[in-house]
């Protein structure tokens, strides 16, 4: 992938290089800042519901009889 990057860089225009590299880094930051933002929320909206911690079960699977087969 480097290579291919330099390549690029190296035959394209210094504009279409500058282009590229400022909106990867800013949809990079607009990214983190999105993730940060949502956990948060995520977060307040758990503690809003107060939910109970899981409970525990004691149950017993019970065991599956044999099916018939079809005879062909």
């Amino acid at each position: 992938f480097g290579l291919m990057f330099i390549y690029m860089a190296w035959i394209s225009p210094a504009g279409v290089i500058l282009y590229w590299a400022l909106s990867s880094g800013l949809g990079f930051v607009q990214q983190l800042v999105t993730n940060r933002v949502l956990k948060k929320k995520r977060e307040e909206e758990i503690a809003e519901l107060n939910l109970p911690e899981k409970i525990e079960v004691d149950v017993e699977r019970k065991i599956k009889k044999k099916r018939p087969h079809k005879k062909h």
